[in-house]
């Protein structure tokens, strides 16, 4: 769900194909090809997940949340943290 994908030209993509592979791999975002101006295809890192928490982090960064609203969340992600119970450790006795 990533809302700030990057865009390359079809063009710039046939040249840099192997890069622009290790790029979206690597950084897990979505990469939008473009011919002109019209985005014609997208290339998608396969994850485990819809989302991940880059895509979480750049979706904050481009909304605009007011002051409740961020207060709200914060409030949110500490009733996550706090009801959060992780596996017991197979490496510990």
């Amino acid at each position: 769900m990533n809302l700030l994908s990057p865009k390359i030209s079809a063009t710039e993509l046939a040249r840099n194909l192997a890069s622009v592979i290790d790029q979206v791999r690597i950084s897990r975002t979505r990469m939008t090809i473009t011919k002109g101006n019209q985005a014609i295809a997208q290339i998608t890192p396969i994850v485990a997940s819809d989302v991940t928490l880059a895509d979480l982090g750049q979706l904050l960064k481009a909304n605009s949340l007011s002051k409740v609203q961020k207060q709200s969340f914060g409030d949110d992600l500490d009733k996550i943290a706090r009801n959060a119970e992780l596996p017991e450790s197979p490496w510990e006795s």
